[in-house]
């Protein structure tokens, strides 16, 4: 998978408020050398906002 699956991924399991798989996944993005756009950035801000995490966010 590209940058773009991963960040769809991560879209799709904030919404359905899984934090545990939303952070699981952009741990892979990352071991697999794939950088974040600005969007999988503002929704993983976004998700944790969301969940009261919000130290996790910055």
């Amino acid at each position: 998978p590209n940058k773009y699956i991963y960040g769809f991924l991560v879209n799709v399991l904030h919404k359905v408020e899984r934090m545990h798989e939303v952070c699981s996944f952009f741990d892979v993005m990352l071991e697999r050398g794939l950088t974040p756009n600005v969007l999988t950035y503002n929704l993983l801000i976004d998700a944790f906002r969301k969940g009261s995490q919000l130290d996790m966010a910055l």
